[in-house]
């Protein structure tokens, strides 16, 4: 254990409750890693929108919460220990920006060394269409941080173009033992094709349909599984075009799962479809472990997927299932699977391991309290 303690503020779930979503668990996942490298962590959970609350009400409470998320951070660093801590907030931005603000102020004021890390995607968008008020409270955060962290390498150039702070990349990981240790063996049969995780209208889950049915009247072994949870009415859309467009026995609709039986899914695919127009796409956790997987990533450009998956040919910059089954079906055709899925795997193990993030963010960690 060393003597630096890091005061570590973000989205964090109340005591024994599940994480919701990705913020959650990267944050969970970066106190873990801090205290297995020997720092002491001292957590400051701020609180949140509840997704199943009413607009209205959290429009209401939202006073509430930036008040409490303001004090306890505020008590906490003053009477923290400054010579030894550095203040570490997993920001947002965005809706979030006000309370980051003062957190960052409260930070640099009573003399802590602060790390401001931008998780999730949307920075540029968030800052291109903020308003003024926007642009200068981003522009102050990043200023006045010491080190920045970044969850995609897409934020670099607006980042640089509005400070010259050190920029660290901190990719989300795929935690170890969820991975195989060698490539699963995959049907020579059939062609599984596969999206899942959260289901919405920017996800083009029925677009994904079209392209398996294109698929399908080339190729006779295409399946299509999806897998995860959405509003009803979206999820009835997609069984019926499924049941429409998609011959019987070669498809599934599946509710999302435990992540420790995602495992078994995983095995048999081949192809995971991700046409994404989501605003605040950022680095897509499932990206990453299909390529853990040897599964072929066929995305759009959205958010991180350019630098996660770093290969223009499996990047698709037309929205229209044409074009994504041009992108698979030139595969298939041209036996390049083999190629494409040791290529995703390779910059798996060698990008997005938590042995190698972990590894490479704790060296950071040093070197920063290295530095004067």
């Amino acid at each position: 254990m060393n003597n630096v303690i890091v005061y570590f503020t973000g989205s964090l779930p109340q005591k024994g409750q599940p994480p919701f979503g990705g913020g959650e668990v990267g944050n969970l996942r970066t106190i873990r890693m801090l205290e297995e490298g020997g720092y002491k962590v001292v957590a400051v959970r701020r609180l949140r929108s509840n997704a199943e609350d009413s607009k209205l009400k959290n429009l209401v409470t939202y006073p509430f919460r930036t008040l409490v998320n303001i004090t306890n951070w505020f008590f906490v660093l003053l009477f923290g220990n400054r010579k030894r801590g550095v203040a570490h907030i997993s920001g947002f931005y965005g809706h979030t920006i006000i309370v980051e603000t003062l957190q960052v102020f409260f930070a640099k004021l009573f003399g802590y060394k602060l790390i401001y890390e931008l998780r999730g995607g949307g920075a540029t968008d968030y800052f291109e269409n903020g308003s003024v008020g926007y642009k200068k409270q981003f522009h102050y955060i990043l200023n006045k941080a010491d080190y920045l962290f970044s969850q995609g390498k897409e934020n670099e150039p607006l980042l640089r173009s509005l400070c010259d702070k050190p920029i660290f990349y901190y990719p989300n990981c795929v935690q170890k033992g969820f991975y195989p240790k060698s490539l699963p063996p995959k049907p020579e049969s059939k062609i599984n094709l596969l999206f899942f995780g959260r289901i919405e209208k920017e996800k083009n889950p029925l677009l994904i349909v079209d392209v398996a049915s294109l698929l399908q009247k080339q190729f006779t072994n295409i399946t299509l599984t999806i897998l995860g949870n959405g509003q009803h009415d979206l999820l009835t859309q997609i069984h019926s075009k499924m049941v429409e467009k998609l011959r019987e026995g070669s498809f599934q609709l599946l509710p999302g799962c435990d992540h420790d039986k995602l495992q078994e899914v995983l095995k048999g695919k081949h192809f995971y479809i991700f046409p994404s127009t989501q605003p605040r796409e950022g680095q897509s956790n499932a990206v990453t472990e299909v390529m853990s997987y040897g599964i072929i990533p066929v995305a759009s450009p959205q958010g991180f997927n350019c630098s996660t998956i770093g290969c223009e040919e499996l990047i698709v910059r037309e929205l229209t299932a044409e074009a994504y089954f041009n992108r698979i079906s030139s595969i298939i055709r041209n036996n390049e699977f083999e190629k494409y899925s040791r290529y995703v795997r390779t910059r798996f193990l060698n990008n997005f391991t938590e042995e190698v993030v972990f590894k490479r963010t704790i060296d950071e960690y040093a070197t920063i309290f290295n530095k004067d």
